[in-house]
């Protein structure tokens, strides 16, 4: 029951500093903020509203069995569980890894990518009101690394497949097929000839 409770009360400080996080999540990954505050912020406080219904609900079973046993089973949490989390949706997925694992009674250390660390750190702070945690920065990569094969074998696998099933919200690119290529960038050009002043704005509530 505990751990329900301190889980709710994180998601209830998550919709508190609802604009402090969006904004940091814009600063820092460069999405617009009105997906920030309107679409993640929210998804993030469900998330974390429906882990902590589970984690008194986690229990084990007892099983029928013939002849003279008693067969149970049990679900006990594993340990320390490693989360990494990648640049594209750091505050979603901070959600989706941790919540879970908290529910379970886990330990987890947590590795952003450094690209994007603010608001897993922010978080962090929240949680810092009523759990106890090491917020650790800059360390050696050599100490935490974990590969599979070299840089140059993920390249080659990665431009080999052209569905990795990827969300990017940058709009400074765009991936797009070389048999569309030609006809994808006369529209947006013929579009662009069109405007009056050709003056494109990123506009973001200042951090508090």
């Amino acid at each position: 029951m505990e751990r329900s409770r301190v889980m709710l009360r994180f998601a209830d400080l998550v919709e508190k500093y609802s604009e402090e996080l969006a904004s940091l999540e814009t600063w820092d990954n460069g999405k617009p903020y009105q997906q920030s505050k309107t679409v993640e912020i929210p998804m993030f406080a469900r998330f974390f509203h429906y882990y902590a219904g589970w984690a008194d609900k986690i229990h084990g079973l007892t099983v029928p069995a013939d002849g003279n046993y008693h067969v149970q089973t049990l679900h006990e949490p594993i340990g320390v569980a490693g989360q990494i989390i990648p640049g594209n949706f750091p505050l979603l997925m901070f959600a989706w890894k941790v919540g879970p694992t908290l529910a379970c009674g886990n330990t987890i250390v947590l590795k952003t990518a450094e690209q994007t660390p603010l608001t897993a750190f922010y978080a962090g702070k929240l949680l810092l009101e009523f759990l106890d945690s090491v917020q650790q920065r800059g360390c050696p990569r050599e100490s935490h690394g974990c590969r599979q094969g070299s840089t140059d074998i993920l390249g080659l696998a990665a431009n080999s497949n052209l569905k990795p099933g990827q969300c990017c919200c940058a709009g400074s690119r765009t991936f797009v097929h070389e048999k569309v290529y030609d006809e994808f960038v006369e529209k947006p050009k013929a579009q662009a000839l069109k405007r009056i002043y050709n003056v494109f704005m990123i506009v973001c509530k200042s951090l508090k």
